[in-house]
């Protein structure tokens, strides 16, 4: 019975984290870098470490839970 209400206060304060973090990006306006044209400017305005920038890009993506497709 500890076990079970243990990891659902875990489950509940991942929960509350997820919430918090997109509450923050909406009210900073990071959803504007998600914008296939503007992450792509921001990208070539890096020259020629650019595509280095894009690789380091799509690998923490997922991990972030952005979708792939404005990427891509």
């Amino acid at each position: 019975m500890k076990n079970r209400k243990k990891s659902f206060l875990k489950l509940l304060l991942f929960i509350v984290l997820l919430i918090i973090v997109g509450l923050i990006s909406r009210q900073l306006g990071l959803g504007s870098f998600l914008e296939q044209q503007h992450l792509q400017s921001w990208i070539e305005s890096f020259g020629a470490t650019g595509p280095l920038i894009y690789i380091l890009i799509f690998i923490v993506s997922p991990v972030l839970f952005l979708p792939g497709l404005p990427i891509t």
